[in-house]
């Protein structure tokens, strides 16, 4: 496990942010990813004084991670402004004013590039998406593995309406799938991607809002046990996972320790909540029979002035020197 600071308490690994330098294991680098579903339109943006923000500083404040995993952005591919406000936010300075690529601020911290994946709308309505911040040190170290930041669909009997039919009025004639439907349809074509991947020789890490608790003890006060609900944990656990060849690493490191990470608004925090947010990685990065990459893995505490959602941690070493696996490329 890693040695930095820890506070363990009854229902979820707290990590706190400490402003040392990163440690290693055997000369190795730790790398950090942070994952947070923020569900808010605008993401710690003030759009008239973006250099820094409280929703901001509280990621960079972990030892400047080296990769920042957020889900629920709404914004259009239009919102330019947006998104060079989070540039701006994560680098303390406008890439406009920034001289190049540079890889640390002037306070040390590292400097990022922001990647998006946004939803598009024919309405020009502003959909979900995610945006993963990446340290430029990774931008050119990045080999041997894959880092998957997911936001699952959230099932319900609500009809799913694929957002490039909209306005297409021949669509409203064809047979609608359930969000529930989409759910496991979607979880089967990540499965897929995965499988593409690992063919390359690939490690996956795959973090973020899967919006599945995968056990009773992931849930309080119970797990939800309708048949749409439990169908698709039941895929999850007994296809996805076996066949992505992926393991839980809270399950794997803290066995049947409870944490949450979603808060059911409006409630006091911990009266309802559950685990949907984690670290799923390569069974080859664990340790024992595998390469032991894995540190460790936890939960910052809930951000109550925005999202319903806390913050999910995971840290591995050496990731900076892998290479892709022959073993794997020649399954």
């Amino acid at each position: 496990m890693s040695k930095r600071n820890l506070a363990i308490s009854e229902t979820r690994l707290v990590r706190t942010p400490t402003t040392n330098s990163k440690s290693k294991r055997d000369g190795e680098d730790i790398t950090c990813v942070i994952s947070w579903n923020v569900e808010t339109p605008v993401p710690f943006l003030d759009l008239h004084h973006t250099v820094s923000s409280a929703g901001m500083s509280s990621y960079l404040e972990w030892d400047w991670p080296e990769f920042i995993c957020l889900q629920e952005v709404r914004a259009r591919p239009s919102d330019k402004d947006w998104m060079m406000a989070m540039c701006t936010a994560a680098n303390g300075v406008s890439p406009l004013d920034r001289d190049g690529e540079m890889e640390r601020r002037e306070d040390g911290g590292l400097t990022y590039t922001a990647y998006w994946v946004l939803n598009v709308s024919r309405c020009r309505q502003r959909r979900y998406g995610v945006c993963t911040l990446v340290a430029h040190l990774w931008v050119k170290w990045f080999d041997g593995w894959e880092l998957v930041n997911v936001y699952a669909l959230n099932g319900s009997d609500f009809p799913w309406v694929d957002p490039r039919m909209e306005g297409d009025l021949l669509a409203k004639l064809l047979p609608q799938k359930t969000r529930n439907e989409r759910k496991r349809e979607f979880n089967m074509l990540l499965l897929e991607e995965i499988k593409k991947m690992r063919a390359l020789g690939l490690r996956l890490v795959l973090i973020g809002d899967f919006n599945i608790s995968l056990a009773k003890v992931d849930c309080y006060p119970c797990l939800r046990m309708q048949y749409p609900h439990a169908l698709a944990r039941k895929q999850f656990n007994e296809v996805f996972i076996p066949q992505a060849k992926v393991v839980d690493v809270y399950r794997a490191f803290y066995g049947s320790q409870k944490a949450y990470s979603w808060f059911a608004k409006g409630k006091p925090v911990g009266s309802d909540a559950a685990r949907v947010d984690y670290a799923l990685v390569d069974c080859q990065l664990i340790g024992e029979k595998g390469e032991g990459r894995v540190m460790g893995t936890g939960y910052g505490r809930k951000n109550v002035r925005t999202s319903d959602h806390g913050i999910v941690w995971l840290d591995m070493c050496g990731m900076n020197n892998l290479g892709l696996s022959e073993a794997r490329a020649q399954e």
